[in-house]
C-alpha cells in the first residue's frame, strides 16, 4: 500500500521515491503533440474544464415582476492530458487519468437577464441548442504550459512501453499518479500553490491576462478525470 500523508514530507521532484505520496509545485511543459483546445476560449493547454449554465425567469409569488433562477447545468466538459511537472530539482511525468483536476475559472460571460453582443466560443459543438446568447452564463478555467501548479500524488517509476503515455519528451524517471482509494490532485489555485512552497508571482504566460478575465473564482468540482483501465 503506498503511504498517503495529509502533508507529505517530499516536496521535491529529486527527493521522490517509488511508492510514496508526494506534493509538489512545479512548472508545466507540455509532452509532444499532447495539447488540448479549450472549447469557449480556443486557449491551447494541458487541461480545461468549461461549463454552461441557464437561467430561468419565473414569476415571483407575491408581486407582478420575475425574478432568475439559480443557474442549472447545461453542459460542461473536464479534460486533461498527461503533463511534464518541473522544478528546480527535477521532472516527472504526471498522469491525469482518475485524478481530481481542480482548476481556477478566468474566463466568464453572460450571466441571468444578460444578453451577450458577441459569444466567444472555439467549438460550436459545445454550445446547447437553445438560443445561446441569452440568460446563459459561460464560464471556463484552463492549465497552460509554463503555469505554475500544485501536483499531489503516487511516485512510480515509469511504465515501459506505454505509448500512450509517454513521447521522446516524456522519458523522466519520476512518474506522478493515484490509484482508485487515492487519487491524484491537481490545481493552479493560488493560495494552496503558494502555501505549498510556490512563487508569490503568478508565473503565467502573458497572454493570460487578456483571457476574459481576473483569475479570482474558484471553481471547485469534486469530480476526477475519467480513468481508461
Amino acid at each position: 500500500m503506498p503511504l498517503v500523508d495529509d502533508e507529505p514530507s517530499i516536496r521535491k521532484l529529486g527527493d521522490a521515491v517509488d511508492g510514496r505520496w508526494v506534493k509538489v509545485v512545479g512548472t508545466v511543459v507540455a509532452c509532444d503533440g499532447e495539447l488540448l483546445v479549450a472549447p469557449l476560449t480556443g486557449r491551447r493547454c494541458v487541461a480545461f474544464d468549461a461549463a454552461i449554465f441557464q437561467y430561468v425567469l419565473e414569476p415571483h409569488p407575491a408581486f407582478d415582476i420575475g425574478s432568475h433562477s439559480g443557474g442549472q447545468l447545461l453542459t460542461r466538459s473536464l479534460r486533461a492530458v498527461p503533463f511534464i511537472l518541473e522544478d528546480a530539482t527535477g521532472r516527472a511525468l504526471v498522469d491525469p487519468r482518475g485524478a481530481f483536476v481542480r482548476l481556477t475559472i478566468d474566463h466568464q460571460q453572460g450571466g441571468p437577464g444578460e444578453r451577450i453582443q458577441h459569444l466567444v466560443v472555439a467549438d460550436p459543438s459545445f454550445l446547447p441548442r437553445s438560443r445561446a446568447h441569452e440568460d446563459k452564463r459561460y464560464l471556463e478555467g484552463v492549465l497552460e504550459v509554463g503555469e505554475e501548479v500544485l501536483v499531489s500524488g503516487l511516485a512510480q517509476t515509469p511504465r515501459v512501453g506505454d505509448t500512450s503515455l509517454y513521447r521522446a519528451s516524456a522519458d523522466e524517471r519520476v512518474r506522478i499518479a493515484g490509484s482508485a482509494d487515492h487519487p491524484a490532485d491537481v490545481t493552479d489555485n493560488r493560495d494552496e500553490v503558494v502555501k505549498a512552497g510556490g512563487s508569490r508571482g503568478r508565473r503565467l504566460p502573458t497572454a493570460r491576462e487578456g483571457a476574459g478575465g481576473q483569475r479570482t473564482r474558484q471553481h471547485v468540482s469534486g469530480r476526477r478525470i475519467p480513468r481508461d483501465d
